[in-house]
């Protein structure tokens, strides 16, 4: 079998190398499975290549080869069905939620390979030890008790079947995201494959909270004796950014040393200010360590009137009333054209006056009352949408962690490198998750690039 690998510094090309292999192998007749880390990766690489049979995910492989059926996997309200009866709140969502917490540990384990009881104690011990083994004994007897699989299980389970794969060539992107369970199963794989390809790149391994292996493809180089490949021209890092990433990367103990070219653009980085100073720019993107502090800058945001977005939350643009604020500035400001769907999405945020004159397309009335009165709104929210214009028209600034930004880019970037108490203590245990992070950060920029400390700050 032949095994090969790509890595892939930021901006090199390494997805768009990827479709052009796959192509060339598909014209030569072998039959292609790719495998991202996410559905959206796989589909969009899928229509790229031209095929849109030969994308997946690892998890949608194991699904397919355990013969697994939909009814059995783990959904949300099932978790949700679970958690009430263990009187622990499980399959929320919510931030820190007790179960999911507890779940996240659980699966962090299994991906890893570790014991329950030793990741519980990294893991920061959530709730008490006590309801943790209580919650993962009744966990495994109610998915036993109901025949039900999560995700876990599907890799568990296609490792322990005996298949015959339909492909011949696999190929894996992001490859720095794999946990160590996902290696073995593309080891147990490779007998019934002529060529597995990799790429991704290990200074970018930034899930290792969550079971990623940072060494996963150094160790598959080894096992298979890959021809190893290093992508040596970036086509997003400038100059000035290029060398401050370089200083963070090379903090790292141990990684795949790797030669590449920044792009010829001197490029800038600046640094100083709080986040009270900062002069938001269109289309800018602000990386913050977590969510607690995405919330301090859109607090920044607010007061400065910017039009933003938060991704991965919910700021007062993404609620109901900030949608609806978006369609009415649309109809009675720019005095464009609605569609049903805007029009919908409109009435559920009105109040139940604003509701009827909607209803009856008596716009003039509706307008004359106007918004303040017509969309109930917090306070904040009032006294935000008063004093700014939120459209469609410009790119807003848009608020995201840094593990969020993983795989985006723009011309300005703004990293908040304030940090809490629970990130300083897993720094200290693992300080080259952190460097790999803010190395993922700091290349995210194409022009220019604003370091702003706050308490508790990581040294860029």
């Amino acid at each position: 079998m032949e095994a090969v690998s790509f890595y892939g510094p930021p901006g090199t090309g390494k997805t768009e190398t990827l479709v052009r292999v796959s192509r060339s192998l598909l014209e030569a007749q072998h039959k292609v499975c790719f495998v991202s880390y996410t559905k959206a990766a796989a589909d969009e690489c899928s229509n790229r290549i031209g095929n849109n049979k030969a994308g997946r995910t690892l998890h949608s492989l194991a699904y397919r080869l355990a013969n697994i059926s939909r009814a059995a996997v783990v959904s949300t309200g099932k978790l949700q069905t679970f958690g009430e009866y263990m009187g622990i709140p499980c399959g929320t969502e919510a931030e820190d939620g007790e179960g999911d917490a507890y779940l996240a540990c659980i699966h962090l384990a299994r991906a890893q390979l570790r014991r329950v009881d030793e990741v519980y104690d990294r893991f920061g011990r959530p709730g008490t030890y006590e309801r943790f083994k209580a919650f993962s004994a009744s966990y495994i007897s109610w998915k036993e008790a109901y025949g039900l699989v999560d995700f876990s299980d599907m890799i568990e389970r296609a490792m322990k079947t005996n298949w015959h794969l339909w492909f011949d060539t696999l190929i894996v992107d992001e490859a720095q995201d794999l946990s160590p369970v996902q290696w073995k199963f593309i080891d147990k794989m490779s007998p019934q494959l002529t060529k597995i390809i990799i790429a991704g790149d290990d200074d970018q391994a930034i899930f290792e909270w969550s079971g990623a292996d940072p060494h996963g493809m150094a160790s598959f180089d080894d096992r298979f004796n890959a021809t190893r490949n290093v992508l040596s021209q970036s086509h997003r890092v400038p100059k000035a950014q290029f060398k401050l990433a370089d200083s963070v990367i090379k903090r790292v103990s141990k990684r795949v040393p790797k030669e590449y070219r920044p792009t010829p653009e001197a490029g800038k980085v600046q640094r100083g200010g709080g986040i009270w100073d900062l002069a938001f720019r269109e289309g800018e993107y602000v990386l913050c360590r977590d969510k607690f502090k995405m919330f301090e800058m859109e607090q920044a945001a607010i007061q400065q009137g910017v039009n933003y977005r938060m991704d991965g939350a919910r700021g007062l643009r993404q609620r109901p009333f900030g949608v609806a604020m978006g369609i009415w500035n649309k109809l009675f400001v720019e005095e464009k054209d609605i569609s049903k769907a805007e029009l919908d999405k409109m009435m559920t945020a009105l109040d139940d006056k604003g509701k009827r004159l909607l209803m009856e397309r008596n716009f003039a009335a509706l307008k004359k009352r106007g918004w303040a009165v017509s969309i109930p709104m917090p306070t904040k929210a009032l006294e935000y949408f008063a004093h700014t214009r939120v459209s469609d028209d410009k790119p807003p600034v848009v608020f995201s962690t840094i593990h969020g930004a993983k795989g985006k880019e723009a011309d300005n970037v703004t990293i908040y490198t304030s940090a809490s108490q629970r990130v300083l203590d897993a720094y200290e245990h693992n300080p080259d998750a952190e460097h790999r992070l803010y190395y993922v950060g700091v290349t995210r920029s194409r022009k220019q690039l604003s370091i702003v400390d706050g308490v508790k700050s990581y040294e860029v």
